[in-house]
């Protein structure tokens, strides 16, 4: 460490900055959400609210991120969300033939490089790659069998 700057006295990262209280960063973090039951919650409708009210700020942080760190990123999100691998994503584009498992198009969105993994909700059991319209679109159907069938039927009426 530099000169000048505080070390973590309270955790076991004792060779990582102070953030508050004695802890490093991400010590404080799991401190404070142990003692303030709620604090993760309103941190992350706090993120939300700001990326919403900001999309410019929040488009040009996305952007400024390397090809490298957008897949870590994106490597990361396939794994906590979804508990899969790259790899295993990777085999189920190909399985489909890199297109959308509905439209069968390649994704249509500028601004997404990728299909949307879709899932059961209840289940968390993957169904397969969507492009972000027909993921959007069963998804305003609240992933109803019955009322996309229902939608379809009336789709046919002349």
């Amino acid at each position: 460490m530099s000169q000048g700057v505080k070390t973590a006295t309270k955790c076991r990262h004792t060779h990582r900055p102070e953030k508050a209280r004695g802890f490093c960063g991400a010590c404080y973090n799991a401190w404070l959400a142990d003692t303030n039951p709620g604090y993760r919650a309103r941190r992350i409708a706090r993120f939300k609210a700001w990326k919403e009210a900001n999309p410019e700020k929040w488009a040009l942080a996305r952007s400024r991120l390397s090809d490298r760190q957008q897949r870590y990123q994106r490597h990361s999100d396939l794994r906590r969300k979804y508990g899969i691998e790259p790899d295993q994503y990777e085999e189920l584009l190909i399985k489909q033939g890199g297109v959308c498992a509905i439209c069968e198009q390649p994704e249509s969105q500028p601004d997404r490089k990728s299909l949307s993994v879709d899932h059961c909700h209840r289940t968390h059991r993957i169904r397969g790659l969507l492009c972000s319209r027909c993921n959007t679109g069963i998804g305003k159907f609240n992933d109803d069998p019955g009322l996309l069938m229902r939608a379809a039927k009336y789709l046919s009426k002349e």
